[in-house]
């Protein structure tokens, strides 16, 4: 399992499933990590992908946090970037700043696409994908749902509650 801290000294970390093994992969004496957010396992390529809110930044390791990527940094593409999720050759991410979803070319980090059209003014949190051919697709009454060539994406709407 995968996770990141944004503790005083942040950074991503790694573990067995029981909890054993634990390593830093990724810290500031890599990168100039500041804001790890989300978190994506690209399993095809034994990649793992962060992107960082602080520096505006979507990067990859390999699984020991070594051959870091930098996949994309700029503020005008990711501007306060919160959940990445990875789907073939792409990696999609929600952002904070604006009801937007973006997606970039995983190898190239060349623009792919924005969703913001169909998004209104829901700000997405968490995103998810499933593949048509080997998940059900669901029931889409209560999130976003939105197809992207062979696959869906889900996003989780933020919704605040006071007690």
């Amino acid at each position: 399992m995968y996770w990141s801290d944004w503790g005083s000294n942040p950074k991503i970390e790694r573990a067995g499933m029981d909890g054993n093994s634990r390593k830093v992969i990724i810290d500031r004496n890599k990168t100039n990590i500041t804001w790890p957010n989300g978190l994506a396992i690209d399993y095809y390529n034994d990649r793992l992908f962060w992107v960082d809110a602080k520096h505006h930044l979507l990067a990859s390791c390999d699984f020991n946090g070594e051959n870091i990527n930098i996949v994309v940094m700029h503020s005008d593409v990711l501007r306060h970037p919160y959940d990445v999720v990875v789907f073939q050759d792409e990696v999609f991410w929600s952002d904070w700043q604006e009801p937007a979803l973006r997606s970039v070319n995983k190898f190239t980090g060349e623009y792919q696409d924005d969703f913001e059209r169909y998004l209104g003014l829901s700000i997405p949190v968490g995103i998810a994908v499933w593949q048509n051919s080997t998940q059900p697709l669901g029931n889409c009454s209560f999130e976003l749902c939105l197809f992207h060539r062979y696959g869906l994406i889900m996003l989780l709407k933020l919704q605040m509650v006071t007690l």
